[in-house]
């Protein structure tokens, strides 16, 4: 027969859920039509009930309700997970459940409009079961972790009686917290979670952020480590997603980057199951990275080895292959400081994307070398521009500092923190990358863009980086490679190429200038 026009579609549907509230072929059919349609996927909000404990029987129709979903998520149907939901939600009214599921999945997925929105249902009916709580508290982390949860939210949380009542609860607590600024509370919740279940992978990772805030990195590295004993794959995407720049700096204290490195490359699995890292941690994200590879591979579209020097656009920059050629973020490399070898062969392969900061050691060129890379994109910026950035985000990412930093930070004028970033971003970080990019390019297929250039003529500095590239063009979605993207912090502030010029003193402006290399200028089109 005819297909139904989506409104008259829509109408007969919610129609006939009115008569059999409880159907999943109706409510499977609704959610995916209102899925095709990018629009809200909560049922309409009912009387508001405060929450109350269900039935033994109750609990388990719900549960498996809840399982469920997560089984159609293990087989990447989205509609699926969200109608077991829906169900939950209307069978049990006077649970918190429902909404507290909602909230966690969706915020799994990036969604975090409607993460919020499932998550404000849920504390309206005052929530009290530890299911509730323990899926809600980690609804409020991914959201407070992630800078989209108004603080007023997440503090009220934190002062709820039942709020720590049980380790999940205080594992996810602790992140919040930590997200707060409140260290002391972030850690003794960590603490007490790794106390109750030391073998535990979110507990060791909430301690390892918290103990990284208080300053103490081997103390921080120990947690990690337990926790990539546990779960290698979802503790390496965890880290790329939300702990990248301490976990670097964890790795640079120790002294532990060849080490971590040899052991993953030893890692008896394949190295998709490592080095594949989607953008959200739900499992269908995961299915989804693995059918674009596949995809990548079939159409021939060469790997993409995109360094870029820090701030300078790396997320929209690198988006134009990313994303304008959908593309599956696989790693070679970690915390930009080392190659995996296992990873970098497969890497190798084609059909992936990985934008990174690496550092042009002898042992990582080697490696690209042996691995048979067949170019380098190495992105570059002003470094009186990435001062400025710099600066900003010392005092906008305030996690990736120790409690100690951010209160030396607070106390600085712009004189001071330009002397610190100036002397430990610069000098000792970004200039001599810099000059080992240059000297690699002399020997290997190093190809340098600029931001400057991005900024300037987008699609005309789309055209180039494609064209270094090498990807067939028909596969290019230009719009796609050039918009922005929801759920994805851009770490944008102005975007100028120039603005050091009205910011920085003369003073300043002249001494960085005696630090560049005189082939910096013409290599890059900057000017004194």
């Amino acid at each position: 027969g005819k297909t139904l026009p989506d409104d008259i579609h829509e109408r007969t549907l919610r129609l006939g859920l009115r008569q059999r509230p409880h159907d999943m072929a109706f409510t499977f059919s609704l959610v995916s039509l209102l899925l095709k349609q990018q629009r809200p996927l909560l049922p309409e909000p009912g009387a508001c009930f405060q929450e109350e404990e269900l039935v033994e029987e109750e609990k388990s129709a719900l549960q498996q309700l809840v399982e469920c979903a997560e089984r159609f998520a293990g087989q990447g149907e989205t509609g699926k997970v969200y109608a077991a939901l829906w169900q939950a939600v209307i069978r049990f009214p006077k649970s918190a459940r429902g909404y507290a599921e909602f909230a966690r999945f969706f915020a799994d997925r990036g969604d975090y409009g409607q993460a919020q929105e499932a998550l404000n249902r849920a504390l309206a009916m005052h929530p009290t079961t530890k299911e509730s709580a323990a899926s809600l508290a980690y609804a409020i982390a991914r959201l407070a972790e992630s800078n989209r949860l108004a603080t007023a939210i997440a503090e009220t949380w934190l002062k709820q009686p039942f709020s720590s009542g049980n380790a999940r609860v205080a594992t996810y607590n602790s992140v919040t917290a930590r997200s707060l600024g409140k260290m002391d509370e972030a850690l003794a919740l960590a603490e007490r979670a790794v106390m109750e279940n030391s073998a535990d992978v979110d507990a060791n990772l909430a301690l390892a952020k918290a103990r990284y805030s208080a300053g103490d990195m081997v103390g921080s590295y120990a947690a990690v480590w337990r926790a990539l004993q546990g779960d290698t794959p979802k503790v390496v995407g965890e880290i790329v997603r939300t702990f990248s720049l301490p976990f670097r700096r964890l790795l640079l204290a120790n002294e532990k980057t060849d080490e971590l490195a040899d052991w993953l490359s030893e890692r008896a699995l394949d190295p998709q199951d490592l080095s594949l890292v989607p953008p959200w941690p739900a499992p269908e994200a995961a299915l989804t990275a693995r059918k674009l590879r596949e995809t990548a591979l079939d159409r021939g579209l060469p790997p993409a080895v995109f360094i870029s020097l820090g701030k300078s656009g790396t997320v929209a920059v690198g988006a134009i292959l990313g994303s304008g050629y959908r593309l599956a973020t696989v790693l070679y490399e970690i915390a930009s400081l080392r190659v995996v070898r296992f990873w970098v062969n497969d890497f190798m392969r084609g059909g992936a994307f990985h934008a990174s900061h690496l550092k042009p050691t002898p042992t990582n060129l080697e490696l690209l070398a042996c691995a048979g890379t067949p170019r380098i994109i190495v992105h570059v910026r002003d470094p009186r521009q990435v001062i400025l950035s710099g600066m900003h985000h010392l005092q906008r990412y305030r996690v990736d500092n120790t409690c100690a930093e951010n209160e030396a930070f607070d106390k600085m004028n712009s004189g001071d923190l330009f002397d610190f970033v100036f002397q430990n971003g610069w000098l000792r970080e970004q200039k001599p990358w810099l000059q080992g990019w240059v000297e690699a390019a002399r020997t290997m297929p190093v190809h340098f863009t600029t931001y400057e250039e991005f900024v300037l003529d987008r699609n005309k500095f789309a055209d180039r980086l494609v064209d270094i590239y090498g990807g067939n063009r028909t596969y290019f979605d230009r719009d796609a490679a050039l918009g922005t993207h929801p759920g994805i912090d851009y770490h944008f502030r102005k975007g100028t190429i120039d603005e050091w010029k009205s910011v920085l003193s003369k003073e300043q402006i002249e001494r960085f200038n005696r630090t560049i290399p005189n082939e910096f200028w013409t290599m890059f089109g900057w000017t004194p």
